[in-house]
């Protein structure tokens, strides 16, 4: 086997195992993560950027539940500086904020957090 195969199957070894790393870690059911100090009121947010595809169904599934006022949408294009403070790092993300002030924040379409709602 030549030295040019063998550095491509290494490449495409490296890339199979980052590709299980992010399905393990964006996997539906996830718990919340925990985020320090949001700076945000109580409530739930949900983060979008205009580029992202789940982000509509997201946001319909919020508004079907709670109705359009019922949350809170921070989209990157119009708010990075609260993406950044917060931390949050991918869309759409859902993020709860309880009276206390502390947040968890749920990756990916909001399912999760809306079956903890109440009806």
């Amino acid at each position: 086997m030549s030295e040019l195969w063998i550095r491509v199957l290494v490449v495409i070894g490296a890339l199979v195992i980052v590709a299980l790393v992010v399905l393990v870690l964006r996997r539906p059911g996830r718990r919340g993560q925990p985020i320090e100090g949001p700076g945000l009121a109580p409530g739930i947010y949900l983060f979008t950027s205009g580029t992202c595809a789940d982000c509509g169904p997201a946001r319909e599934r919020l508004k079907e539940k709670l109705g359009p006022g019922g949350f809170r949408e921070i989209e990157w294009e119009a708010d990075p500086d609260v993406f950044a403070r917060v931390g949050i790092d991918v869309v759409p993300c859902t993020l709860v904020v309880g009276e206390d002030g502390s947040a968890n924040s749920f990756p990916g379409l909001p399912d999760r957090v809306i079956e903890g709602l109440s009806p």
